[in-house]
């Protein structure tokens, strides 16, 4: 977003996220490192308050945000006043749907990673994982044995594969996520082993036998629940069954038949036999439908958001002649 900002002319006022400061930071120092002018880039910290006085401010004239679903209604009210356009990147609870030809050891490697990356903090992450009913066993054996390897420890050790919850108050909340979960009939599953002593950690978890309809909001943690479908149809219910849009994932060893129904998922991308999304093509849009956002992100979308639109010209003399 920055990035999109300074190439579109603009200066800009970075407000990070609270528990999470020190990356905004570091690109703030490398701003300052690289001689940009005083002000082209600033850092401002804070909470709530501090993001609802720079959105009232006149001076702002474009907010881009990225975070949960309350943020953003929060975002889109101040600067409705004002008038300011908002481009707005939200939750997610994305679906995975394994199809019946799927091959179960990539799908399990796209379970793993989708569970694992930004410690399952991210708004692309797996919310709901959907196998045949005949299948499901077999992919959870196969999960769990990625999962049973992860090596999980301090996210600065080059040899850790997945770190800690943010904050200890994330890690209490997506607890009483897994118990509310249970609560319901659900099983939790977590075959990962955790460091020794004090820390926020939370092992990559699958829940099943959740009915699919108390599994309709984000997590937003190492959570995703577990739902076997009847058939292609049903699937495609499962998948469409929530209020978001953001991400989906497919995997088949039909491509074609993949993309057909992938087409089928209300999601501003779907990925098919990949976990990244990013990795389509640098240039590759990412949409967001329903309660996961407002205006498009991406390279050329995001330098637009903050350009705006202008027509000038000079009108042409009008002739009578006949």
């Amino acid at each position: 977003k920055m990035a999109s900002a300074l190439a579109a002319g603009c200066p800009v006022i970075i407000k990070p996220p609270e528990r999470a400061p020190h990356g905004s930071a570091v690109l703030a120092e490398a701003a300052d490192a690289v001689g940009l002018d005083p002000g082209v880039v600033q850092l401002v910290h804070g909470g709530p308050p501090v993001a609802q006085t720079m959105m009232h401010d006149d001076r702002v004239r474009a907010v881009s945000f990225t975070g949960g679903i309350g943020g953003g209604r929060a975002v889109a009210h101040a600067c409705a006043e004002g008038l300011k356009p908002a481009q707005l990147e939200l939750g997610g609870h994305s679906p995975m749907v394994v199809m019946p030809d799927a091959d179960l050891d990539e799908a399990a490697g796209g379970v793993a990673a989708l569970l694992t990356t930004l410690n399952g903090q991210w708004c692309r992450a797996l919310g709901r994982l959907l196998v045949p009913a005949e299948q499901h066993d077999e992919l959870l054996d196969k999960v769990s044995a990625v999962l049973g390897h992860l090596v999980v420890g301090n996210s600065l050790d080059p040899g850790s594969q997945m770190g800690p919850i943010v904050h200890s108050a994330h890690l209490a909340w997506l607890r009483s996520r897994i118990a509310e979960l249970e609560g319901l009939g659900g099983i939790a599953h977590a075959w990962s082993a955790l460091p020794e002593g004090d820390g926020n950690w939370l092992a990559p978890t699958l829940v099943t036998g959740v009915d699919p309809s108390h599994t309709e909001t984000e997590i937003f943690g190492p959570v995703a629940t577990v739902h076997a479908y009847d058939s292609v149809d049903h699937a495609l219910e499962l998948a469409n069954a929530t209020p978001y849009g953001l991400e989906a994932y497919v995997y088949s060893t039909d491509e074609d038949a993949a993309m057909a129904f992938a087409r089928q998922v209300r999601a501003g991308g779907v990925k098919v036999n990949g976990a990244s999304p990013i990795s389509l093509h640098l240039m590759a849009p990412r949409p967001a439908w329903g309660i996961s956002g407002l205006h498009d992100e991406g390279t050329r979308e995001t330098i637009r958001f903050f350009m705006g639109s202008r027509v000038v010209g000079v009108e042409a003399p009008m002739s009578f002649d006949s």
